[in-house]
Parts: C-alpha cells; sequence; structure tokens
C-alpha cells in the first residue's frame, strides 16, 4: 500500500497554498480585506478537494474508509502546532492579558476549535494575534463532516453532483442576500453562508479522478464562461467595499470567487499545463509545505517586525519583506523541530502517503 507509487502528491496545489498565503500575508499588511478573504476561500477549497481526493483513493483502494484513522491524522496535522501558538501568545503576552470574561470565552473557543462561533455572537477577541485562528477553527468543523460529505456525494452521478454543488452555492448565496445588513462575522465566519468553495472542492476532486474527466481541459464553452465569470470577479474585487455589514455585492461575490477558483484549480491539478509547472516551481512547492506554520506565525511575526521597526519609521518597502523573512524563519524552524516528527507519525494512519516529509 506504502509504495511510492501510491503516493497522491500534486505539486502545484502547494504552489496554490504558498499564493493563498502570499495573498492573507499582503492583506493584512497593506489593509486589503477582499484580497484575504478570496485567499481564505482558496485554503477551503484546496482542503476539500484534497480530503475528498485522499478519501477516495483510500475507498477505491481498500474498500472502505477508516473513520477514526481519518480523524487521527487530522488531529495529530493540526492540533501539535495549533496549541503551540495559542500557548506562545500567552506566555509572550502574559502579565499584559485582561481576563475579562469576554476573553476567557474567547480562550475556551480557541481550546475547543469553536471560536469562530464565539467571534459571531461574542465579538472579536480581545486576545492579541489569534484572530486568524478562526480559520483553523473553521476548517476542523468542516473536517468532522467531511467523510459524511464524501460518502453522499460519491454515490450521486456526475451530472447529479454538479446538480448539488449548484445547490449548496445557491444556499449560501439565499443565506447572505436574505440577510444584507446585518453583521458581516455571519456571513465570514459561519459554514452555512460560505460553502461554496467547499461545494466546489469536493464536485472538482470527485471529477478529477473519474475516468473521462480525469486531466482533461475545459470544454471550448465552458472555459469562455469561466473566464467571463473571473473577469467579473476581479472586477468585483477590485471595487468591493468589504463593510461590517452584509452588502448586495458582497453576498455574489463568493459566487464568483468560488468559480473562478474552482478554474485555477482544475488546471492546477492537471499535469503538464503551463499553471501546473508555474505553481510547482520548487521554492513554490517548499512554501506550500510549510504554509501551515507561514499562515499561523505571520501575525506575530508582524506584530514583532512592527516592535522592532517601531523607532525607524521604515518604509513598507523595508517592513514587508522583513515581516516575511521572520515569518519564513519561525514556519522553517517550526517545521522541522515540532510538525515533522507529527507529520511521520500521521504517515503511519495514512491508507495513501500525501506529500513527502
Amino acid at each position: 500500500m506504502k509504495t511510492p507509487a501510491s503516493r497522491y502528491y500534486v505539486p502545484a496545489l502547494d504552489g496554490l497554498r504558498f499564493i493563498s498565503f502570499m495573498c492573507v500575508f499582503s492583506s493584512h499588511l497593506l489593509g486589503y480585506k477582499a484580497l484575504g478573504w478570496m485567499a481564505m476561500e482558496l485554503f477551503f477549497m484546496l482542503s476539500a478537494f484534497l480530503l475528498t481526493s485522499f478519501l477516495h483513493l483510500e475507498n477505491q483502494l481498500t474498500g472502505r474508509i477508516r473513520i477514526k484513522a481519518y480523524y487521527q491524522r487530522r488531529l495529530i496535522r493540526i492540533t501539535p502546532l495549533y496549541y503551540f501558538y495559542v500557548c506562545l501568545i500567552l506566555a509572550y503576552y502574559g502579565s499584559k492579558l485582561v481576563w475579562t470574561h469576554e476573553a476567557q470565552t474567547h480562550l475556551a473557543g480557541f481550546l475547543t476549535f469553536t471560536q469562530n462561533l464565539a467571534a459571531v455572537y461574542v465579538g472579536e477577541s480581545p486576545l492579541p494575534k489569534l484572530n486568524h485562528l478562526w480559520s483553523l477553527c473553521f476548517e476542523m468543523q468542516v473536517y468532522l463532516v467531511m467523510p459524511l460529505l464524501y460518502l453522499l456525494a460519491s454515490r450521486l452521478s456526475a451530472r447529479n453532483r454538479i446538480v448539488a454543488c449548484l445547490c449548496a452555492i445557491l444556499f449560501s448565496f439565499a443565506m447572505r442576500y436574505s440577510h444584507i445588513g446585518i453583521d458581516a462575522r455571519h456571513m465570514w465566519l459561519l459554514q452555512a453562508y460560505r460553502l461554496d468553495a467547499v461545494a466546489v472542492g469536493i464536485t472538482l476532486a470527485l471529477a478529477a479522478r473519474t475516468p473521462g474527466t480525469e486531466g482533461k481541459a475545459f470544454p471550448p464553452i465552458v472555459a469562455s464562461v469561466w473566464a467571463l465569470v473571473s473577469l467579473a470577479a476581479a472586477f468585483l474585487l477590485w471595487r468591493i467595499d468589504i463593510a461590517n455589514t452584509i452588502t448586495a455585492p458582497m453576498a455574489f461575490m463568493p459566487v464568483l470567487v468560488a468559480i473562478f477558483l474552482g478554474g485555477v484549480l482544475w488546471e492546477a491539478n492537471r499535469k503538464n499545463t503551463l499553471t501546473a509547472r508555474i505553481l510547482g516551481i520548487s521554492f513554490m512547492r517548499f512554501s506550500g509545505k510549510i504554509s501551515y506554520g507561514l499562515y499561523v506565525y505571520h501575525p506575530f511575526a508582524n506584530g514583532l517586525t512592527r516592535h522592532l521597526l517601531a523607532h525607524s519609521e521604515a518604509p513598507l518597502l523595508v517592513s514587508f519583506p522583513a515581516a516575511l523573512a521572520l515569518t519564513y524563519t519561525m514556519a522553517i524552524s517550526s517545521y522541522y523541530l515540532l510538525e515533522r516528527p507529527f507529520l511521520l507519525m500521521k504517515e503511519r494512519h495514512a491508507a495513501v502517503p500525501s506529500r513527502p516529509v
């Protein structure tokens, strides 16, 4: 089972992880929220695509899905770095923290992977450098139901899977549009409002493993529609004002972005395309390999960089690469000292090995 031939790894998808991280990093330093939001949609789509692919390959190879092993892999991958970072922040800011009821509620949310719910119903966390972990809480909740979603989707015909994907997208659009004017945190932090990327990721993963469609380019008519939608998505992302309450453009934006990112993901997953070759270059592959650490550490690294350069009035051309270099230093150290031993442990629970550790 665990031979090089059975390993499933698409280098270009690591390149997409790197692009996603750079968009998030840039949005936090430059204040361009739409860019960061799009990057999170790509993260969610990639996760849905890869998890569905692994579940499908395991089902094909063994005739079943080992649910216990699936949850063990997810916990081994996510929790060591996640909890280490939470402890790092609590230790670093120690005496500066004020333990109000709100802060305690958010800490409980971080520890139980429910902080995205606390952020919606209690408000933004007062704990410094931890707010970005909402996305890992969001993903962990999706991980819980991913085996069920795969089993349901895999039993549908190709046409019915597309119908189910469209229904999920329409449902989330209806949720957003019917709640125009309410706090936008509902749209950002709750799964019901942003099923678009997850639904597209699951659908594309199964299509990529279907005989007759695997590795094929889009038909010309589909490619033309995708190009038009992509232009509309680019225009909307450029022009949109990310408000504190849901607006009509914000309700439409995830639909267009999901279609755009779905096309990019499909091309990246195809072998020997220009997109796959560019995304698969060694630096991007390596950056994708450590992207979990890059994402987790970047707010802390940004904060340290601002503190170190506080008295020099450093321009963005200095502070941006300095913060990025510190983030890479933290992520690389974390990967080899903390994450890699757990990744080796994770492989022992894998029916289909993934990226070489």
